[in-house]
């Protein structure tokens, strides 16, 4: 089969051995690669009641098809993870950018699966078919910069994941990172960075020189062409390249979709003083993007003057302004620039860290932390010392910052009261930078996501905020339009093609690239019939699990408080419009009103016999 190396490379770090394992081809075919894969891959090897953080859980790195061919396709060089969250203590996909997946591809494998634990610290060396692991004592307590500094000095320029000091605290916010030079890309939820921790298992490289051969290498020329010029011409996809994500808090702002102060509030005054025009006039310095990738939506940034003149950085993104500053009452560009790259240095999810110190704040401010008082700072809406030393503490596990490394969910449950309903996360995983009170179908996409409150597996606001194609107010079409965007985004996360990017490459490309590496003629039917069956392995999963519709939720907050000013201000989505559109979801899923898949549906997309 073109397009594979037709092998995964298996490691047991306990033993510090590794195999390599026939890749079936039946499940190449099925399940395309990156996330479809690994979701397969950690039904059939995963026991699903074991500890996020024994050896006994795996991590899977998939790189996919699209992934580490020559020439390379633009966007297309991601790679995925899939393992057990320590966050949610359920299944968990995340992806990332950068050059390490496609080393990995090169190397000879169509993923790495990772199980065990070092006795000391260690970091894998792949490259083709030779195997090393290497004592990475001398890294361990290092933060993200001088990890990368460090491996640079003994591997030359490679191409490298990393995990930073909160990582090795098993911090459940920690993430992975794809570091290679200055450029940060991070494999940022659900807490994998302390999967790794919990291995012992610092860092990996690779370097591979095996070229995977495609079918058809002219036809393979000429769409790279077309998905190049789509990105730089697309008016969906060209703005990314001048202002990056943060491109999306002017629109957002305006649409009162972001919030402030752990959503008590519409942010809707941040145009010419937190927007992107500003951001990018004031600080950017140069564009960055992903290994092989000709939209470059990256932003290298500096600050230019004041008490942290100099310091420089790889972003923040939009959701970093977000969960970092409005979210925690800061709307200045300075403290969130630096919350941001504390967050990177000791390795952790922007999001997650940023959306726990809002918990706390409006904990602190409600009177709910006062046994913590003493060791706490004075905690204030937009006060930037006080917001980074909290971020320390949780990064340290220092204080209160052992309960706030457990994550907001765990938090609450800690502190007690009625802090639950104001905890922003759906199954343990914290809310992104959108409000679903002002656009109902994330409400219904947060709840249904695979591995938590997620944006990235059903972005309804195109259709319901940007476009108008859907009324946001309402529970209308909903299910459909959140279950026909899971579906497509998941054969995209197996292909493997950039959220941002796929505005330049719609189904009809996929298709087409799809048949010109691996010779295999798929229809939409075929691209549709692929996505629900990587949905539903995903969800037959979390079900073993314990996942169950009671989990399928929001918070009270969000439910059945209203925004009190903006567009959205007074509007209430309440219970009975929520169940409505889940019940529905569940019926065009094909699963039980308990959210169950039901034996039928799993033979029907051949997840079971």
């Amino acid at each position: 089969m073109k397009g594979y190396n037709m092998k995964l490379l298996s490691v047991d770090l306990t033993s510090k051995t590794s195999k390599e394992i026939p890749l079936d081809e039946k499940l190449a075919k099925l399940y395309i690669g990156g996330r479809g894969l690994g979701a397969r891959l950690m039904l059939d090897y995963v026991s699903q009641n074991v500890d996020p953080l024994s050896p006994e859980n795996y991590v899977f790195c998939m790189p996919g098809p699209f992934t580490g061919t020559k020439p390379m396709i633009p966007v297309c060089q991601r790679y995925e993870f899939v393992s057990k969250s320590p966050l949610t203590g359920i299944y968990l996909c995340t992806n990332t950018g950068g050059r390490f997946g496609a080393e990995l591809k090169r190397s000879g494998y169509d993923g790495l699966m990772i199980k065990g634990a070092s006795e000391k610290p260690v970091y894998l060396a792949i490259q083709d078919d030779q195997i090393r692991f290497e004592d990475a004592s001398q890294l361990w307590g290092l933060k993200i910069s001088e990890t990368r500094k460090k491996l640079e000095e003994k591997e030359g320029m490679p191409s490298a994941v990393m995990i930073g000091p909160a990582a090795e605290k098993l911090v459940k916010v920690a993430s992975v990172f794809d570091v290679v030079g200055h450029n940060h890309r991070a494999a940022g939820r659900g807490g994998l960075g302390a999967v790794f921790g919990s291995k012992n298992l610092k860092a990996m490289v690779a370097n591979g020189s095996k070229i995977p051969e495609v079918s058809d290498e002219d036809t393979l020329k000429a769409l790279i062409k077309d998905v190049t010029r789509e990105t730089q011409e697309n008016p969906a996809a060209q703005n990314f390249h001048r202002l990056g994500t943060v491109q999306l808090i002017a629109p957002m702002s305006e649409n009162g979709v972001y919030n402030g102060r752990n959503g008590q509030i519409a942010q809707m005054d941040l145009i010419g003083k937190f927007d992107a025009e500003t951001w990018v006039a004031n600080y950017v310095t140069k564009h960055t993007g992903c290994y092989g990738c000709t939209l470059i939506c990256g932003k290298f940034s500096e600050v230019k003057e004041g008490k942290y003149k100099g310091q420089i950085a790889d972003g923040p993104e939009y959701e970093s302004f977000w969960s970092l500053g409005t979210n925690c009452g800061m709307n200045e560009f300075d403290g969130t620039f630096m919350a941001n790259i504390l967050c990177d240095e000791y390795g952790m999810d922007t999001i997650s860290a940023g959306v726990t110190v809002g918990f706390a704040i409006e904990c602190y401010e409600k009177g709910y932390l006062d046994q913590w008082k003493a060791e706490l700072p004075e905690l204030k809406w937009g006060d930037e010392e006080s917001i980074l030393k909290l971020l320390e503490m949780m990064a340290n596990r220092d204080g209160f910052g052992d309960v706030l490394a457990e994550g907001t969910r765990a938090c609450a449950e800690k502190v007690g009261q009625d802090s639950m309903n104001f905890a922003l996360q759906v199954k343990g995983l914290e809310f992104p930078a959108y409000d679903p009170r002002a656009v109902w179908g994330m409400a219904l996409t947060y709840a249904t996501s695979p591995r938590g409150a997620c944006h990235l597996k059903s972005w309804t606001i195109g259709a319901e905020v940007l476009t108008g194609e859907y009324d946001r107010y309402s529970t209308d079409g909903k299910a459909g339009l959140v279950i026909g965007l899971q579906n497509f985004r998941s054969v995209l996360d197996s292909g493997i093609v950039c959220v941002i990017g796929s505005r330049a490459v719609p189904e009809d490309m996929i298709i087409a690239l799809l048949k010109s590496i691996t010779g295999i003629e798929y229809t939409s039917k075929d691209i549709a019939d692929m996505g629900e069956r990587i949905n539903n392995t995903e969800r037959y999963i979390a079900t073993q699990q314990g996942v169950s519709r009671k989990d399928d939720t929001i918070p009270y907050r969000i439910l059945e408080e209203p925004l009190p000013n903006g567009p959205a201000a007074g509007k209430v989505i309440g219970k009975e419009n929520f169940d409505k559109m889940l019940s529905e979801y569940y019926e065009l899923r094909e699963w039980d009103q308990n959210g169950i898949p039901t034996q039928e549906t799993l033979r029907r997309l051949q997840i079971i016999d």
